[in-house]
């Protein structure tokens, strides 16, 4: 295994604190997790104009971008916020396994749309916690799209945005199915206790 995780049994978790965005979005919502070091070549600029696209056409949707992340190579928060994103925050991030364990209990689904990778290992974290995950090519899970444990993403902003509504609006139940897959796949692959 050239990189892997840990399988948490989810009921074993105790003593989580609450998700970081608790404060700032309506309860009930839908979250599309962000967690990541921001960086340009991580896809941020690209993946907030397609949310803009997005949020702009599906204006009565429940879902809500998080971003939670470190870096000032690219600032979400003030891309956000000059082109008054709804339904999009960004929360800085305190890096420790109880945070990145709550935030992904609590969250529906996880994105990351790169321009390079070596092997994300949020990525892994997320479908280690049966979330699906929106991703690209250049994330270097190819087999995770053989065995539907990941959703291809394209980069283009446009694409994006109506792949974005395909899963999230138009067969949100379709991203159970891959998260179960994504659990799958990660404990078969990449898990340390394998």
């Amino acid at each position: 295994i050239p990189n892997g995780v840990s399988i948490i049994n989810k009921g074993q978790i105790k003593n989580l604190p609450r998700p970081p965005w608790e404060k700032f979005i309506p309860k009930g919502s839908n979250i599309l997790l962000f967690f990541r070091r921001f960086h340009r070549k991580k896809g941020i600029k690209e993946l907030l104009d397609s949310w803009k696209i997005f949020s702009e056409k599906n204006t009565k949707s429940n879902w809500w971008l998080v971003f939670i992340g470190y870096g000032n190579d690219i600032n979400p928060k003030e891309i956000i916020k000059k082109n008054n994103l709804r339904n999009c925050i960004t929360l800085d991030a305190v890096f420790n396994n109880k945070l990145k364990a709550s935030s992904y209990l609590n969250s529906e689904a996880f994105i990351l749309p790169s321009f390079s990778e070596g092997l994300p290992m949020a990525v892994l974290e997320a479908m280690s916690f049966s979330k699906a995950t929106f991703i690209t090519k250049e994330c270097n899970l190819n087999n995770a799209f053989d065995k539907k444990a990941a959703i291809e993403i394209p980069i283009n902003k446009y694409d994006l945005a109506n792949t974005l509504e395909e899963y999230l609006i138009n067969n949100n139940d379709e991203l159970n199915n891959f998260g179960q897959n994504a659990f799958k796949f990660v404990k078969q692959n990449y898990s340390w206790e394998k």
